[in-house]
């Protein structure tokens, strides 16, 4: 998996069977404390929804020259002397899978993050015992009808799986954080722009419900 940065991307993880990532509220919760921990100082957040198999982030990766003053300052490059120029040109082996240097240390970020919950939650099982970059789908955005149509398509995700009726009510999605007032990391004002206004953000949504059947919309979220 390469992340570049300044791109956007739908991060997501199902598991596969029975297996749950989430079995309590404090699960939820935990995840997503390690999240603003791991995630938020490299990416920044448009949306995003937690079930009990499933995990979606819709994230802008930062530009470079702030991921290279994160890493420097949290000692993820050997040299501490070495300045940006250097480290962008700084080649890994070549054709590697993993990207640039930013790339590297980016999934390295999230596979870590997503590891450190499953230690710390023995109740959450997934089968093969953790997370490899290999298992994360990336889905990237680039244009602005893509990204309305993938915030939609996030905050719908409960009520397509069946988790609850009325997808404004799920708990673990950014759709009501967005349309709050109270201090958030989420990018709202750019999510809110995005759609022209808050309450037209509120009708693309219930527009998109109205207009598309469920098996279409299941179709469309790529869920079997």
């Amino acid at each position: 998996m390469q992340l570049e940065a300044d791109k956007i991307v739908h991060l997501s993880y199902q598991t596969s069977g029975e297996d749950k990532l989430f079995l309590s509220d404090e699960n939820y919760i935990h995840l997503l404390k390690l999240y603003a921990t791991w995630l938020a100082p490299v990416a920044d957040t448009y949306a995003y929804c937690l079930l009990p198999k499933q995990i979606h982030f819709l994230v802008k990766i930062k530009p470079e020259k702030e991921l290279f003053t994160y890493l420097k300052m949290n000692g993820k490059f050997p040299d501490e002397t070495m300045r940006f120029e250097e480290i962008k040109n700084l080649q890994l082996i070549p054709e590697s899978p993993l990207g640039t240097i930013f790339s590297m240390h980016l999934t390295k970020q999230i596979t870590t993050f997503l590891n450190e919950y499953l230690v710390e939650n023995k109740q959450a099982q997934i089968k093969g015992g953790g997370f490899s970059a290999r298992n994360i789908k990336k889905l990237e955005i680039t244009a602005d009808d893509q990204l309305s149509t993938a915030i939609i398509n996030i905050h719908q995700k409960p009520m397509v799986l069946g988790e609850i009726a009325n997808f404004e009510q799920w708990k673990y999605s950014s759709y009501a954080a967005i349309l709050s007032d109270k201090p958030s990391a989420l990018k709202r004002e750019k999510v809110l722009d995005l759609f022209g206004s808050r309450e037209k953000y509120v009708q693309a949504h219930q527009t998109s419900i109205a207009t598309i059947s469920p098996l279409e919309l299941q179709d469309k979220l790529h869920l079997n």
